[in-house]
């Protein structure tokens, strides 16, 4: 049976309380203040994101299974848990920040495992959804190949929901403009930021094609405020007015796709 791709609203007033939830536990649970200090960050500056891929997830009908691949601190696990309702399953690489966060994990109920993308330890349609969010870029070589296994652990009816900062977007056009590299691998001053490779929107949708999905709709949206400075909300107002015009010049992308009933050979 297909999944009801229905878009279900989630006010943010309900991503917030939960987000709010999510760091009181995550606080209770992990020692370490530094790693507290980087998840808050992110949180404040992601939660529009969370709420745009809450969204798109397909309709849960009855308890179905979902695994999020790259799951990092468990942020958008927990809140598709508390908002989604489905039977979720964690997974990683062994990084040794996720090794601290192993507590918060038991303690919230949530099932986590370490392992690849390339190498999925689960057996052929085990799950109805697979959230791949902020990871393929992070993949050195042959994104095709987790793409595959991807495509092998779900279900026939099953979606992707894949989400990817958009390397055509309008900032990385500007930087071009006055001859600057877009994405250097190494940033003196903060170190390597792990994306070894952007994708713009056609290049990944072509790749979900190629693998065997159907793609079934593709949210092209900008980035949130991430200060609340008056340089940040000037150029934010720059975005939106490009973004309403030129849809492929915002700064992220998610996209859904489903594997057909009757898969590929």
């Amino acid at each position: 049976m297909t999944m009801e791709h229905r878009r279900i609203k989630i006010s943010s007033e309900k991503v917030n309380d939960s987000l709010k939830r999510f760091m009181i536990e995550f606080k209770e649970a992990v020692e370490d203040s530094k790693l507290v200090k980087t998840i808050t960050n992110d949180v404040d500056a992601n939660r529009y994101r969370y709420k745009e891929t809450l969204e798109i997830i397909p309709s849960n009908l009855d308890e179905q299974r979902l695994l999020d691949i790259g799951t990092k601190y468990g942020h958008l696990a927990y809140l598709v848990k508390n908002l989604r309702r489905y039977e979720i399953v964690s997974m990683d690489r062994k990084r040794s920040d996720i090794k601290g966060c192993l507590s918060f994990f038991r303690d919230v109920g949530l099932k986590f495992i370490f392992s690849d993308a390339c190498n999925l330890p689960f057996r052929d349609e085990s799950f109805e959804v697979v959230l791949f969010c902020e990871v393929i870029e992070h993949i050195m070589r042959y994104p095709n190949v987790a793409l595959d296994e991807i495509y092998r652990v779900l279900r026939p009816g099953g979606s992707l929901v894949l989400s990817a900062f958009n390397y055509a977007r309008l900032q990385n056009r500007i930087r071009l403009l006055v001859g600057k590299n877009p994405s250097p691998l190494y940033f003196p001053k903060e170190g390597f930021n792990g994306h070894y490779r952007q994708y713009v929107r056609f290049e990944i949708e072509e790749m979900l094609r190629e693998t065997g999905f159907e793609v079934k709709e593709t949210k092209m949206t900008n980035s949130p405020i991430m200060d609340r400075t008056k340089k940040w909300i000037s150029w934010l107002k720059i975005m939106r007015f490009f973004g309403l015009l030129f849809p492929n010049v915002k700064y992220y992308m998610i996209i859904l796709g489903e594997k057909p009933l009757r898969a590929k050979a």
